[in-house]
């Protein structure tokens, strides 16, 4: 379990810092408390803004709090949270949880100090095989897409981020070995192979899973779990190291970042239940309009032609790319009336995702599409989604912020 930090400046004097973290989520409330653990520093280093997004790891370490103990969640922390008392417990492992706080702010800090002059570029390789969409309407960007930094220092590292969206499923619920999932090992390939530093984002994967077909990955006869992980990272880091220099596009050094604080209404019982049982601790509210969560969106410019939205959850593609269901094809038979983010970007500026990202929301629906959980089509989305608005709030919020931006 590792967390990777990139931090970058167009030269400003504004840093903003970007964190990768092999963990299934980590509510806004905890990214917070990483922040202003980071609050002077920040100040004395001109950070701007400061994400730490997750890579939405199935198999590891508790950092959510849906693995803790039955009794306690749904017994004794329902009375607890009725008793007004907050000491509830759950899967994260206070001393674990510390122990992430202080790394996260000494790579952060670290990051931060080994900043160096260079130039930056990005290329894109389609990669649409790789990737399962379990779920209509079918709709993905289908491609690798990389940022690569290239130090003016020759002795340097270059550093590659790799915006995918294929869930990090590799161990799967029958795995016995102890083994990181697909982005460790394309790290290790890049490490080697292009003696570059790596990190991955997480993107717009919301029914998106990995295509472990064997004959794709080159696989034949039995073989193990870790070695099925392997050759799905090594097909990625295949294609994603062929982007050629040709490919790319230099990035003007130009960067605007801004974050957007957003109230969403709880409307799904399943998810206030998780909440009275502590299986989440994100910060939620109640108000004339009922409970509502708090966290956040975040939209970040790069040069003239690029962009990264932050998304708090793990969002439907349509949402971001257009192609949503209409009126008939929808589970409600209602329109979605809404452009996509992509649209609201600009059609000269690539937008990239950045998913789970300063928070874990669960699953970001079109409410036209939103449906019972029960249904087979539902494909267990709606079971952890918010409620039937979270899309076209969240959609609206991005909005709002990229107008402020511009």
């Amino acid at each position: 379990m590792k967390i990777r930090v990139t931090a970058l400046s167009d030269g400003s004097g504004g840093t903003v810092v970007v964190a990768s973290l092999d963990a299934y989520g980590l509510a806004n409330n905890d990214v917070r408390e990483i922040r202003a653990r980071l609050a002077s520093y920040a100040e004395r280093r001109g950070i701007v803004s400061i994400n730490v997004c997750s890579l939405h790891q199935h198999s590891v370490v508790d950092t959510f709090g849906m693995n803790g103990d039955l009794a306690d969640a749904l017994v004794f922390n329902p009375l607890k949270h009725l008793a007004g008392f907050r000491n509830t417990e759950n899967g994260k492992n206070p001393a674990f949880m510390e122990s992430l706080f202080n790394v996260a702010v000494d790579t952060v800090e670290r990051a931060c100090e080994n900043m160096e002059p260079g130039r930056l570029y990005f290329g894109s390789a389609d990669a649409a095989e790789y990737v399962f969409d379990k779920r209509p309407p079918y709709v993905n960007d289908g491609r690798l897409n990389r940022l690569r930094f290239d130090p003016d220092n020759p002795q340097s590292r270059e550093t590659m981020m790799l915006f995918w969206y294929a869930h990090c499923l590799g161990n799967g619920a029958s795995n016995t070995q102890v083994t990181s999932d697909y982005p460790y090992y394309m790290e290790k390939i890049v490490n080697e192979r292009a003696d570059a530093n790596f990190m991955m984002l997480y993107g717009a994967g919301q029914s998106n899973t990995m295509n472990t077909d064997p004959q794709l990955l080159g696989l034949s006869g039995s073989y193990t779990t870790l070695e099925k992980i392997q050759a799905y990272a090594a097909a990625l880091a295949e294609r994603m190291l062929g982007i050629s220099p040709a490919g790319e596009a230099q990035i003007e050094p130009l960067s605007n970042i801004r974050h957007s604080e957003v109230f969403l209404p709880v409307d799904n019982e399943v998810i206030r239940f998780g909440r009275n049982a502590a299986f989440f601790q994100n910060t939620a509210l109640r108000s004339g309009r009922g409970l509502e969560m708090v966290t956040e969106i975040g939209y970040w410019e790069l040069g003239a032609r690029l962009a990264v939205v932050f998304v708090p959850g793990e969002i439907e593609p349509a949402l971001v790319y257009g192609g949503a269901l209409s009126e008939a094809e929808s589970w409600s038979g209602q329109p979605w009336n809404y452009p996509s983010l992509q649209e609201m970007a600009g059609p000269g500026r690539k937008l990239l995702v950045a998913g789970v990202a300063n928070d874990q929301i669960g699953y970001i629906v079109p409410d036209n599409d939103y449906m019972p959980m029960t249904a087979p089509q539902s494909k267990g989305v709606e079971f952890v989604s918010l409620g039937k608005t979270t899309g076209s709030r969240l959609v609206t919020a991005f909005y709002k912020l990229i107008t402020e931006v511009r």
